[in-house]
């Protein structure tokens, strides 16, 4: 089970409910489901304080790449739980699945892009 934490109550909603009411939250919402089926990772969502999310705040204000190696070193020194973190690639085609919802408002063949992603789902470095 995987928790995602946020101070973002639209966020979580569409973690637990998707979108209901454009197309594009359809499809969006079509993609995640893909990816959900036959997955043993599941998802769960709690909400943080505005205050509580100092971390999430800390990284979303790096302003550049160069910029965020050297913030997150800084983040890491004054929250340790931090530094058994790696950085996750996905897998491209995670990508071009979104920007085909986001452009074109549909989710082509979500189950052969499920099967996709759970054999490639992207890498991990150091």
């Amino acid at each position: 089970m995987v928790l995602l934490e946020a101070d973002n109550t639209t966020a979580e909603a569409w973690l637990t409910k998707a979108c209901k009411n454009s197309i594009i939250g359809r499809a969006l919402g079509r993609l995640q489901c893909a990816l959900m089926l036959n997955n043993p990772v599941g998802t769960n969502a709690h909400h943080l304080s505005t205050i509580e999310n100092e971390i999430a705040d800390g990284i979303s204000r790096f302003k550049s790449e160069s910029d965020t190696m050297l913030g997150f070193d800084s983040l890491v020194q004054t929250h340790p739980q931090l530094s058994v973190c790696r950085r996750f690639h996905p897998n491209p085609v995670i990508f071009s699945a979104i920007m085909e919802a986001l452009l074109h408002k549909k989710c082509t063949d979500p189950i052969t892009l499920a099967e996709q992603i759970r054999t490639n789902p992207g890498s991990v470095t150091i």
